[in-house]
C-alpha cells in the first residue's frame, strides 16, 4: 500500500480530481514538471544523441531496402531486381522516407544513419516531454531505453524500429492526451495506419487500444472514421495488389510459409525470448513489469496498451522469433516504457531503487552497448539456436566510429558486388544479398537462395533438416538458374514450371494486363496451390522422418523419406535422412547411393553424407567400396579437397589414381 501511495498508483476513482484533472489537462498539466527540471531531460536526451552517434552502424538487411530505393531513383521502380516486380521489404513508410532523403543526398549510408538517429531522438523527445506524466518517470524511462541492448542497437541499425518507436509515441501521446470522441478514433486511427505501413504486426501493438476507442461511439461514425482514416493503408494495399500482384509483401511468404511445424517455431520463439534475457534482461525485465504493473493497481486505461505489448509477445513467439536478437523486442519494450511513465515516481523511496535496478540488470551481463567503443565486434559470440547479436556482428564492417577509422560499408559481400558491377547482365546466387545486390548495380539479377526477394523461391517449403531462424534456404530447382539466365522457363520439373509460368506473368507481365489481372485473381485465391502442395507435403514427411530416427527407428524412417522423395524426387535432405538411416542398419549399398544423390543436389552441404558412408567401408575393410564413393563424390564436386586426399591414401600415391 505504502508503494502505492509513494508512486500514485492509486486509480482516479479513489482519489479526489482536483482542478488540474479536468479531461482536457488531466495527463498534460498535471505532469508537475517544473521549469527549471527540464535541463535534466535535456541534458539526457543530449546524452543519449551521443551514444547513437557512437554505436550507429547498419545491417546487411538494410541494403535490401536501399537497393530497392537505389532502383527506383535511377527510373526502375519499387524493384529488387530490375526485370520483375517483387516486394522484397516489409516497410513501405520507412522505405518512402528513405527515398525521399535519398533523392536529396544521392548517398545512402550516411543519410541512413543521420535520418534514423533523428527519427530516435524525435520519439524520445515526445516520450520524455508529451508522454511521460512527470520528469522523474521521463528520466527513469530514459534511462532504461539508455541501457537496453536490444533498443540502443536498433536505433541506428537503418531497420524501420525508430519509426515504429516514433508512432508508438504518437499513438501513445494521443491515447492518453485527448478527449474520447470521433476525432480522438480518427487521430488513433490514422497513426496506426501509419505504423501498419511501417510494419503490419504494428496492428497488434495498438488494435485492442483501437477496440476500446470505438465503444460507445456511433457504429456508422466509428466505422466511416476508420475507413477515412486507413486510407493510406487502402490506397497502399490497392497500389502492392496492382503492382506486385499481392497484398503481402514477399517476405511475409519466405519466412512464413516455410512448411515447419508449427510446435517448432513457438518453441524457436520461446528460445528467442530466453536469449533475450540472457544478453539484455533488463529488456524483457521492464516489459513483463510493463504488463504486469496496470493490472496491479487497476489503471483501466492502460489496460488495453497492456494486451496490444502482449499480443505482440505472443505473435514473436509464434513466428518463432527471429535471427536479429532483440530486433523484435524493442516495440514493446517502447510501449512498455511508455505505460510505466504515466506513474509519477515523486517519491525517492521508488524512484531510486527502480533507477538502480534498472542500472544492476542493464550491466549485468556485461558488454553492454551503451559503453562499447570502437573495439566492439573484434571478439564474436557464438551464435544460440540462429541468433545472433547482429551489431556484434557487423559493427567492424559498417559501424560508424569503428576500429579501422574507415566510413561506409566495407563487408566482403559489399567487395564482392562492387566487383561484379557494370560486366553486363548477369544472374548472382547469393544468401546475404544485402550489400551484394546493392553494390552490383541494376544489371545484376541476384537470387536471393532465402527467398526474401524471389517470388519462386519463396512460395517453396524450407530444405533442410536443420533451419535457421529468418533464414529459411530453398533448393533451387534444377533449370532456375538457366531460366533466369535465357529468359525462357527451362524449370525441370513440371508442376514448378507451370507455377512460375503464372509468377512470371505477375511479375514479368504488362501491369495492367487482362490476362495478368485473372492469373493474380487466381494467384491470391489459391488456384495454383495444388502444384506445390506435393512439395510441402514431403516437407512434412521429412520433419516425420527426422523424428523417427532420432527414435531410433531406421525402417519408420527410411518408409517416411522415401515418400518425400516421391513427392520430392529433389529434396536432398530426404535422400541425407535415408542414407544416415541405411548406414544405421548396416545397408552400405543404399546408404552410399543416397548420399550421393543428396550431394548431387546440394554438394556444400551433404557431400558430408557421403563422406560417412565411405568412413564405413574404410571401417569393414571394403577399400575398393570406399574409393568408389570418394570418387563419385569428386565427380560431382571436384573441389572435395578431403575426397580427394582419402583417395590417393587409399591408393597408396597420387600417381596411381
Amino acid at each position: 500500500m505504502r508503494f502505492a501511495v509513494y508512486c500514485r498508483f492509486v486509480p482516479p476513482s479513489v482519489t479526489p480530481r482536483r482542478k488540474r484533472d479536468t479531461p482536457r489537462d488531466q495527463n498534460a498539466a498535471s505532469a508537475v514538471r517544473r521549469p527549471s527540471r527540464r535541463w535534466l531531460l535535456v541534458a539526457a536526451l543530449f546524452l543519449f544523441s551521443v551514444v547513437l552517434v557512437r554505436t550507429a552502424w547498419v545491417t546487411d538487411d538494410t541494403y535490401i531496402t536501399y537497393r530497392v530505393v537505389d532502383n527506383c531513383l535511377h527510373g526502375y521502380g519499387l524493384t529488387w531486381n530490375t526485370d520483375e516486380r517483387v516486394q522484397a521489404y516489409t516497410h513501405p513508410l520507412w522505405l518512402f522516407l528513405n527515398l525521399v532523403f535519398q533523392s536529396v543526398t544521392r548517398e545512402a549510408y550516411l543519410t541512413g544513419i543521420v535520418l534514423s538517429i533523428a527519427v530516435s531522438l524525435s520519439a524520445l523527445v515526445l516520450l520524455a516531454f508529451r508522454v511521460a506524466r512527470t520528469t522523474n518517470a521521463a528520466l527513469l524511462g530514459l534511462l532504461i531505453l539508455l541501457l537496453s541492448r536490444a533498443f540502443v542497437d536498433y536505433a541506428t541499425s537503418g531497420l524501420e524500429n525508430p519509426l515504429t518507436h516514433l508512432l508508438l509515441a504518437l499513438f501513445i501521446l494521443t491515447w492518453f492526451r485527448t478527449p474520447r470522441d470521433v476525432r480522438r478514433f480518427f487521430h488513433l486511427c490514422a497513426v496506426a495506419g501509419l505504423g501498419i505501413l511501417t510494419r503490419a504486426d504494428f496492428a497488434l501493438l495498438v488494435g485492442p487500444a483501437l477496440v476500446v476507442a470505438a465503444k460507445g461511439l456511433p457504429k456508422r461514425a466509428a466505422l466511416k472514421t476508420a475507413v477515412v482514416a486507413f486510407l493510406p493503408v487502402i490506397a497502399w494495399e490497392t497500389f502492392s495488389l496492382v503492382y506486385y500482384g499481392s497484398l503481402v509483401p514477399n517476405t511475409a511468404y519466405a519466412k512464413l510459409n516455410t512448411g515447419i511445424q508449427r510446435s517448432e517455431l513457438v518453441t524457436q520463439g520461446v528460445h528467442y525470448l530466453i536469449e533475450s534475457l540472457r544478453r539484455d534482461p533488463l529488456t524483457l525485465v521492464v516489459i513483463a513489469f510493463g504488463i504486469a504493473v496496470p493490472f496491479l493497481v487497476r489503471r483501466e486505461r492502460l489496460v488495453p496498451l497492456v494486451f496490444g505489448i502482449a499480443a505482440y509477445l505472443a505473435y514473436t513467439v509464434w513466428i518463432g522469433g527471429d535471427f536479429m536478437s532483440g530486433r523484435f523486442l524493442t516495440p514493446p519494450l517502447f510501449a512498455a516504457v511508455a505505460v510505466l511513465s504515466q506513474f509519477r515516481f515523486q517519491s525517492r523511496r521508488v524512484l531510486w531503487p527502480a533507477a538502480a535496478a534498472a542500472v544492476l540488470t542493464g550491466l549485468a551481463p556485461g558488454r553492454p552497448t551503451v559503453t562499447s567503443g570502437r573495439s566492439h565486434g573484434l571478439e564474436k559470440r557464438a551464435m544460440v539456436r540462429g541468433i545472433a547479436d547482429e551489431r556484434e556482428f557487423y559493427f567492424q564492417h559498417t559501424g560508424l566510429f569503428r576500429a579501422d577509422g574507415k566510413r561506409g560499408v566495407d563487408h566482403p559481400k559489399a567487395t564482392e558486388g562492387r566487383g561484379a558491377r557494370g560486366v553486363g547482365r548477369s544472374v548472382q546466387l547469393g544468401g546475404m544479398v544485402g550489400f551484394l545486390g546493392y553494390y552490383s548495380g541494376p544489371d545484376a539479377h541476384i537470387l536471393d537462395g532465402y527467398a526474401l526477394a524471389d517470388p519462386l523461391l519463396a512460395r517453396l517449403p524450407e530444405r533442410g533438416i536443420k533451419w535457421m531462424i529468418g533464414h529459411f534456404a530453398r533448393e533451387i530447382p534444377a533449370g532456375y538458374m538457366l531460366t533466369l539466365v535465357r529468359g525462357e522457363n527451362l524449370i525441370e520439373d513440371e508442376r514448378i514450371a507451370e507455377f512460375y509460368d503464372a509468377v512470371r506473368v505477375v511479375t514479368r507481365g504488362p501491369i495492367f494486363d487482362g490476362r495478368r489481372a485473372r492469373v493474380v485473381w487466381k494467384m491470391n485465391t489459391g488456384g495454383y496451390d495444388h502444384l506445390l502442395q506435393p512439395f510441402f507435403q514431403a516437407r512434412r514427411l521429412q520433419e516425420d522422418a527426422v523424428r523417427e530416427l532420432a527414435a531410433g527407428r531406421t525402417d519408420a524412417c527410411i518408409a517416411a523419406a522415401e515418400r518425400a522423395v516421391a513427392l520430392d524426387p529433389r529434396r536432398a535432405a530426404a535422400w541425407s535422412l535415408i542414407s544416415r538411416a541405411s548406414l544405421q542398419a548396416g545397408d552400405l549399398a543404399r546408404a552410399s547411393d543416397c548420399a550421393l544423390k543428396a550431394a548431387a543436389i546440394i554438394p556444400t552441404i551433404h557431400a558430408t553424407d557421403a563422406l560417412a558412408v565411405g568412413d564405413a567401408c574404410e571401417q569393414q575393410g571394403d577399400v575398393a567400396a570406399a574409393i568408389a564413393v570418394y570418387e563419385r563424390l569428386l565427380e560431382i564436386d571436384p573441389k572435395q579437397a578431403v575426397a580427394a586426399e582419402r583417395v590417393s591414401r587409399l591408393r597408396g600415391s597420387p600417381a596411381d589414381r
